[in-house]
């Protein structure tokens, strides 16, 4: 489930999301966000993590100028997470960006 609300160039997203159980080893990923990021320069945008099914070390998704994927990360590394590292997990997501 995901809803969005866009006033001038804010978006606001809410979701929850099921990773399917995998073993693929693509990057982790959240693609087709309703509008693209801003483009400015040193500006990623965070989406904050509400909740998660047992993730043993904080994880948070960005989302890089100019995109409307957002990727998944470690915390304490910054490094991007692959699909199987979350097989089977649970995620409550909410983020305000900024739309160009």
């Amino acid at each position: 489930y995901s809803a969005y609300v866009k006033v001038g160039q804010l978006v606001h997203i809410t979701s929850y999301l099921q990773i399917p159980a995998t073993s693929n080893t693509n990057l982790c990923t959240i693609g087709g966000l309703p509008f693209t990021a801003k483009t400015a320069s040193n500006l990623w945008q965070g989406l904050g993590m509400g909740w998660n099914d047992g993730l043993t070390t904080p994880h948070y998704f960005i989302l890089p100028n100019n995109t409307s994927t957002a990727q998944l990360r470690i915390g304490s590394s910054g490094n991007q997470v692959q699909n199987a590292s979350v097989s089977s997990r649970q995620f409550m997501l909410t983020a305000t960006y900024y739309t160009n």
